[in-house]
């Protein structure tokens, strides 16, 4: 086998290229279905930003600290670049900033680096459902991964181009 991989090393390169960019999210994405209310941890904290661009909000925990969770997006990023969450509304954007929010979500498993996915936030002025943000996630996950099957289907052809071609030179 290592001298296969051996005189086809562009071959082997670009085989594990494609199944970086569509096997490896899709394990990920199958690992960790839409979970149930029920398996949603709850914390309360004061959300400091919401930018649908970046993917999250902005939080103080209730220990003090800063720092960034997310709201669920297609983890099919390697192939379709940065994906923007949409769904919220601008002026559920402009409401979640500054308020005091029971927030709902759950840890990606098996994801590097490892991420927190927001599922459902409730404010006094504003809530985000579970529903909502689950409508938007399945549109996105729809679309990642059918854009990481055109990238791979791509790559896969090139795989063969560059393996009949490494086989003629033997």
């Amino acid at each position: 086998m290592w001298n296969a991989l051996k005189k086809h090393k562009a071959s082997a390169v670009m085989l594990f290229v494609c199944l970086l960019i569509h096997v490896y999210p899709s394990i990920v994405v199958w690992l960790n279905p839409i979970p149930d209310l029920s398996q949603l941890v709850r914390f309360r904290a004061q959300i400091l930003n919401a930018d649908v661009d970046n993917l999250g909000v902005t939080i103080r925990n209730p220990g003090g600290k800063i720092e960034k969770i997310y709201f669920p997006t297609s983890l099919y990023t390697i192939a379709t670049g940065p994906t923007k969450f949409n769904g919220l509304s601008f002026e559920q954007e402009k409401m979640l900033k500054g308020c005091l929010a029971d927030i709902y979500g759950k840890k990606v498993e098996w994801l590097v680096p490892s991420r927190f996915f927001v599922w459902k936030i409730h404010c006094e002025d504003v809530d985000v459902s579970f529903e909502q943000i689950v409508r938007s996630y399945e549109i996105n996950v729809r679309f990642g991964a059918r854009a990481a099957m055109v990238v791979s289907l791509i790559f896969i052809g090139m795989i063969v181009g560059v393996f009949v071609k490494e086989r003629r030179k033997l």
